[in-house]
């Protein structure tokens, strides 16, 4: 109800319809069928567009011809990789590139300190500001299984890493 009645608020009482780009992933495509269904019961109707990944990048941040972009993220140990890229004014992945000082500046900050511990709540800082501007909305997170012998250890590590890469290097065979 609340959501029909900001849309006759923002003169689209009657709906409206808007292109959903994505590209060929079944996590995306789950999620954008998901959000088309959603939208619908407010009226608004979702027509998905799936390109390659490439070509969909590509429409979205170089021809600014997509209004919404339903994309996975890759995460980074390194926070200052992805907070550059998408949150600074001018951003390959920010597609508004709305002057945003403040961020600029906690950016900057963030990238020049090396303690961890200074550096988090900067980053969380960040986070809230990028929901609170709906720059991003997170929608879907994915789930990683993972089966091994009782023989290997260390498998928390190797399921659990952070920037999404994983590597063999970090396991080890128990003893019989």
């Amino acid at each position: 109800a609340k959501a029909k009645e900001l849309l006759t608020q923002a003169g689209k009482g009657s709906g409206f319809e808007v292109p959903l780009l994505t590209y060929p992933n079944t996590t995306l495509a789950k999620a954008g069928e998901a959000l088309r269904a959603q939208l619908a019961r407010v009226g608004i109707k979702v027509n998905l567009e799936t390109l390659t990944v490439g070509a969909a990048t590509d429409k979205m941040f170089v021809q600014k011809s997509a209004p919404l972009y339903l994309t996975g993220w890759s995460l980074s140990m390194e926070p200052d990789s992805n907070a550059s890229q998408s949150f600074r004014s001018g951003g390959f992945y920010n597609p508004a590139k709305t002057p945003n000082p403040d961020m600029d500046a906690l950016v900057a900050e963030a990238a020049a300190t090396y303690d961890i511990d200074k550096r988090r709540p900067m980053y969380q800082r960040m986070s809230d500001m990028v929901l609170a501007q709906a720059l991003w909305n997170p929608l879907v997170y994915n789930v990683l299984y993972a089966a091994a012998s009782k023989k290997v250890g260390n498998v928390d590590s190797f399921i659990t890493r952070v920037e999404g890469r994983y590597s063999v290097k970090e396991l080890w065979l128990k003893k019989a």
